[in-house]
């Protein structure tokens, strides 16, 4: 036994002691941080590595001391591995989880084999300890190298990363050094001691744990406020002290736990979910309380519920005290109001009856009409007072009865066009879907809602745009849920001002160009709120606000309405003759290819906006030759072709096309229907459009003519949107009048020439000349139109003749109020400013010569240069034509024409 206890004995011990305390240590301690948490089971491993070598001497069978040799061995090869893995997880490389996988693997396999010669006693063949040295030290070479250096934690844990890798050396050499060097099994003792001392000091001083959940736990049990944590069955995982004096000792909420403990269920958070009754208010020991749960979720899965208790004793005695004085105030302000109703009916009366008198003279009528205005003003205002009060005392009843929602819409529109008066606003108001005819309800104040909202945007939007949205969806029982949102350019409003737009008695009023009492948004959300719905506010503060929301109606059965559009232009001129897109377009067709032909530029552009909704391909053509050429030349799933066209015809076209393809060809015609069908009939066309188009119709050919293999499902929107649709008619009606003023204006030039020397183009252009009219709804002028055409058809030039200036006039008027239109159409100047050079600055017949030597060396850069230079010089009515004129000739590419209208310009000069 003496020679047992060797000094190389005695050292093992104490490595043995080295590693055991410093395994208690690490294990005694739950809050490590995620990559520390390997550290405990390195400690364990090198301990039960000390233990086998220190009871290896008191071993008498060599089997049994054989073994145990192969366990130190095996323990020594997973230490290293681990050592290897914490490293990984200082390091984190890319790829970590795979390097850690192969690892893994090498590490089972030397382990095994090792075990398998052993027990087969077969001969070494392959030195394991080599092969996971080697792997070990290459990889841990490869992941230094290709990770960027970088510290290995954070700003706080660079110290305990350097020790890391500090212990990751000690270990590794160790191992190498008693399999290849000395031979010693306790130079491999001694190195995993170092490592575990330098564990223990980590731990000692607490470099390595979680202060994070430390701090958390901490504060968990300290907070002031109840909590208690609850598994996705309701039984109790935690709870601190303020919630077990609250939920659990029978003197607070009262037994809220199951039977008083902390090891039972939560029966209180559990009515609570199950009947979703969050933020339940509970009085218990003379204070009140509301209890809060918050689900923890792991992706769909509840994983369980943080219950909470909030003290709100004092917000408790606030809202009672606070109802009984809106009880007082609102008796209050009924009261006054009752008492100045009578005297302000009075005064209203006694107006009336002296406004009638004869003998008042004019200046006193004025002032008897400023009284009325003042006495109604007052009235309305003391009406919303004691509207307010009613709400406020709960004493507002809402008179319900079948009411016409087309009517009440319609009425709010009229109101809000006529509260803008003069002002350059653009208003529009769109229904987004069908909706019910009729609804169940207080159209009154349904109409107040809207008005109240809508009159506070004009009074702060001075120009710009107020857009209206509803929507109305019909519920299963039996209420129709109305949503609404309005939308302004106006002044805004600040952070402040959005906190407190629905408060009482608050106005955003400047008291100088604008008025308010305050009341209006007050009265408005309480109305919603009794309505059972709710309303909000947004606003940047600086480019106007949005107020949105909803309420809801009863159903009362009858007729449905589609969605529509109000706004100036369909309120105030109902019959304008612009059409606009189709309302549902149901298929697409990406890769077709539709071909038009018109010879007016204007033309060709309105049926380029109204192929839009379809996103095909469309290629225009200039006259009927050229889309005899193209559809002799290319291929076209469907043809649209003007019937009035130069030198080729719509209907000879088509009956040239004919003689070689049977591709569907649309007339498109002012004629009449009757004579419409005749010339398809005799042509050959496949169907006809009538101007002005109409998109319903213009939607049916397309259904009906495009091929059914190109059409693709327009999943992304089947109904267009009326709000999208109302601003592409809006942009297709401005671009068609601009296109208008453009085209018309060279016309006034060129029609008396073209009516001397060439009178099949004066036939066309007055044809043309009509059907645009209608386009935009200048029906008179386009009636006046077609007798000039019929007139030319039917050879009575004298007619013409007599009639020539008086149609020129009309159709300068016509012009001068398209482009009148188009201002109003942007009213926050869409137009652009053109600067004004002065003509004493370069002579204008200077412009027209460098204009005239561009066209003629086709000089693409001179031209552009000159004509923008005409465009900015003051210009009469001739020269204005003449621009055009030129313009649409550099457009079309026609220079010889160009120099050809200048020539002759420059000789009558």
């Amino acid at each position: 036994m003496n020679g047992v206890f060797t000094l190389s004995y005695l050292l093992n011990v104490v490595c043995v002691a080295i590693g055991f305390f410093t395994f208690i240590k690490l294990v005694s301690n739950d809050v490590y941080l995620s990559r520390h948490r390997i550290l405990p089971t390195i400690a364990g491993i090198i301990t039960v590595y000390d233990f086998y070598l220190c009871i290896i001497p008191f071993v008498h069978s060599q089997d049994t001391v054989d073994f145990l040799q192969l366990l130190c061995d095996m323990c020594a090869l997973v230490i290293m591995f681990m050592m290897f893995f914490y490293f990984l997880f200082i390091k984190t490389p890319k790829n970590v989880a795979v390097i850690i996988t192969i690892a893994i693997a090498i590490m089972i396999s030397l382990c095994v084999y090792d075990f398998i010669e052993y027990y087969f006693g077969i001969p070494k063949q392959v030195d394991g300890d080599m092969v996971a040295v080697i792997f070990v030290f290459m990889s841990s070479i490869i992941v230094e190298l290709k990770t960027p250096s970088k510290a290995y934690f954070d700003r706080i844990d660079i110290i305990v990363g350097r020790y890391m890798l500090l212990a990751f050396i000690v270990a590794i050499t160790g191992y190498v050094l008693h399999d290849y060097f000395l031979g010693m099994d306790e130079i491999r003792s001694v190195a995993f001691a170092i490592d575990c001392v330098i564990f223990f000091w980590l731990a000692m001083s607490n470099r390595i744990e979680d202060t994070a959940t430390i701090l958390k736990s901490t504060m968990f049990n300290r907070t002031d406020r109840p909590i208690a944590l609850v598994n996705s069955e309701f039984y109790i995982i935690d709870a601190n002290q303020k919630a077990l004096e609250l939920f659990a000792d029978g003197q607070g909420i009262g037994f809220a736990f199951e039977d008083g403990t902390t090891e039972s269920k939560f029966v209180l958070a559990e009515n609570m979910v199950k009947r979703e009754r969050n933020d339940s208010e509970y009085y218990a020991c003379e204070r009140w309380y509301r209890v809060h749960y918050a689900p923890v979720q792991e992706g769909p899965e509840v994983k369980g519920y943080i219950i909470s208790a909030v003290d709100i004793t004092q917000e408790h005695k606030e809202a009672t005290n606070a109802k009984k004085e809106t009880a007082r105030k609102s008796q209050f302000l009924a009261q006054m109001s009752h008492e100045l109703r009578s005297p302000l009916h009075a005064i209203m009366g006694v107006s009336d009856i002296l406004a009638t008198k004869k003998d008042i003279s004019e200046k006193n009528k004025n002032l008897i009409s400023n009284i009325k205005r003042a006495s109604e003003n007052l009235l309305e205002l003391v009406n919303a007072i004691l509207d307010y009060s009613k709400l406020e005392a709960g004493k507002f009843e809402f008179t319900e009865k079948q009411y016409d929602v087309n009517a009440n819409i319609e009425d709010m529109a009229y109101s809000t066009l006529l509260n803008i008066q003069s002002k350059p606003i653009d208003f529009n108001l769109a229904i987004t879907s069908s909706y019910p005819r009729y609804l169940f309800g207080d159209a009154i104040r349904v109409r107040e809602i809207f008005q109240n909202i809508l009159s506070n945007a004009v009074k702060f939007t001075e120009k710009g745009t107020i857009h209206a949205e509803l929507s109305f969806d019909e519920l299963d029982d039996g209420r129709v849920r109305v949503d609404f949102s309005i939308a302004d350019t106006g002044q805004g409003m600040s952070p402040e001002q959005l906190e407190e737009v629905f408060n009482e008695y608050v106005s955003s009023a400047d008291g100088e160009e604008t008025e308010g009492t305050g009341l209006g948004l007050a009265i408005t959300r309480q109305l919603i709120a009794k309505l059972g719905g709710s309303i909000t506010a947004e606003s940047d503060g600086i480019s106007g606000s949005v107020f949105k929301g909803y309420f809801y109606q009863k159903q009362c059965g009858g007729e449905h309405m589609m969605e529509r559009v109000l706004n100036r232009r369909t309120l105030l001129n109902p019959n304008q003759g612009f059409h606009g897109l189709p309302e549902k377009v149901d298929y697409v067709y990406p890769r077709a290819r539709v071909l038009v032909a018109d010879d007016m530029r204007i033309n060709l552009e309105i049926m380029q906006q109204f192929l839009m909704p379809w996103k095909c391909e469309v290629i225009t053509m200039p006259d009927g030759a050229s889309a005899i050429e193209a559809v002799r030349e290319n291929h076209y799933d469907l043809v649209f072709l003007d019937q009035m066209m130069m030198p080729v015809s719509g209907s000879e076209a088509c009956k040239k096309i004919r003689e070689f393809s049977s591709v569907p060809i649309v007339l498109v015609t002012a004629n009449s229907e009757e004579n419409a069908r005749h010339v398809v009939v005799e042509y050959g066309f496949s169907d006809f459009l009538a101007k002005p188009i109409l998109g319903v119709k213009l939607q049916e050919i397309m259904e009906k003519y495009m091929p059914k293999d190109l059409a693709e499902k327009n999943d992304s929107e089947t109904v267009v949107s009326v709000v999208k649709r109302n601003r592409q008619n809006s942009s297709v009606y401005q671009k068609t009048l601009d296109t208008f003023v453009k085209e018309m204006q060279p016309l006034l030039l060129n029609l008396p020439n073209y009516r001397k020397n060439d009178k099949e183009m004066f036939k066309v252009k007055v044809h043309g000349i009509g059907g645009v009219s209608k386009q935009i709804g200048r029906e008179t002028f386009a009636e006046q139109a077609q007798i000039m055409e019929m007139a030319a058809k039917s050879e009575t030039w004298s007619y013409v003749d007599a009639h020539m200036d008086e149609f020129l006039n009309a159709l300068c008027e016509v012009v001068e109020d398209a482009t009148k239109e188009l201002t109003q159409l942007a009213p926050n100047g869409m137009e652009e400013q053109i600067e004004i050079i002065d003509s004493s600055n370069e002579d204008v017949t200077d412009i027209l010569n460098e204009l005239l030597d561009a066209f003629d060396k086709y000089d693409l850069n001179a031209i552009e240069e000159a004509l923008d230079k005409l465009e900015k010089c003051e210009k009469n009515q001739e020269l204005m034509a003449l621009y055009g004129t030129l313009r649409e000739a550099y457009d079309n590419l026609e220079y010889e024409e160009g120099t050809q209208i200048l020539e002759e310009y420059l000789q009558l000069k």
